[in-house]
């Protein structure tokens, strides 16, 4: 057997000994891990569900604004005309 192939043989026995040993530990940060995966694809699916609400309201804000900006609108035209009216009554 070469220096080289022992010295891997060794190197890997002590590694699998090393993980052997803090199984426990490593188990439970994978379960650590697993769970704050799991809260995050939650909370990604929370954020996109109000993005999808944001967007909606976005659009209702913009139909509610073009409607008063037509009755803002309309009723400067109707001031207009009535000022324009108690004007000429007036003269």
């Amino acid at each position: 057997m070469k220096i080289r192939t022992f010295l891997m043989s060794a190197a890997l026995g002590f590694y699998a000994y090393t993980v052997y040993q803090n199984r426990d530990q490593i188990k439970q940060e994978a379960n650590e891990m697993e769970e704050l995966w799991s809260n995050g694809e939650k909370s990604l699916e929370k954020i996109k569900h109000q993005i999808d609400s944001v967007i909606v309201e976005k659009d209702q804000l913009n139909k509610v604004t073009q409607d008063l900006k037509h009755k803002i609108d309309n009723f400067k035209q109707e001031a207009e005309t009535h000022i324009e009216d108690i004007k000429q009554k007036r003269l």
